[in-house]
């Protein structure tokens, strides 16, 4: 599935479900929608139930790590589900046409 801002509501209760985020099916994401699955992994950081799923595709694996999500992911306490990006290694290039996502405690 496409994720983007025109259907993330559409999926919205497939991939949200109480305290697990399922991004297993997957195959596309905008930068919106990964605003969106930022927020509601904000929003259950507290959460001792908490569960994470990514997806299966590993070149959605891919773009995720280029936009830090497994750092972001990780300030939230979700270390247990990201084993997946281990295996990751890239070089950075300095390229202005990407938006990184940067987790900040603070306004």
């Amino acid at each position: 599935m496409d994720l983007k801002f025109d259907t993330i509501y559409q999926n919205w209760s497939e991939i949200f479900k109480n305290n697990v985020i399922d991004l297993n099916k997957v195959s596309f994401f905008d930068p919106w929608s990964l605003g969106m699955v930022c927020l509601k992994a904000i929003e259950n950081k507290d959460n001792c139930e908490k569960s994470l799923i990514l997806p299966s595709d590993a070149r959605i694996i891919h773009y995720l790590k280029r936009m830090h999500l497994d750092e972001f992911m990780q300030g939230l306490t979700y270390s247990f589900f990201l084993g997946q990006f281990n295996n990751i290694d890239f070089t950075e290039h300095n390229n202005l046409n990407v938006q990184e996502i940067l987790h900040c405690e603070y306004r």
